[in-house]
């Protein structure tokens, strides 16, 4: 991702989101990749990284 630039106060917090977002699927895949993980394995290891309930929530639509 590039530099973006934001206005207001909703745009950061959605741009953010989408940043954290995108961590966690990183290590989500990077976790799959050692062998494969049920969905629990999966948020029981982003919770474990601290992640958000919503973000692990997103990452998991994602990948299933």
């Amino acid at each position: 991702m590039g530099i973006k630039y934001v206005s207001t106060q909703k745009e950061l917090e959605e741009y953010l989101s989408l940043q954290e977002e995108a961590k966690a699927f990183q290590r989500a895949l990077r976790y799959l990749t050692i062998r494969a993980r049920s969905t629990k394995e999966i948020e029981d290891y982003l919770t474990r990284k601290k992640f958000n309930p919503q973000v692990i929530s997103q990452v998991i639509k994602h990948l299933f």
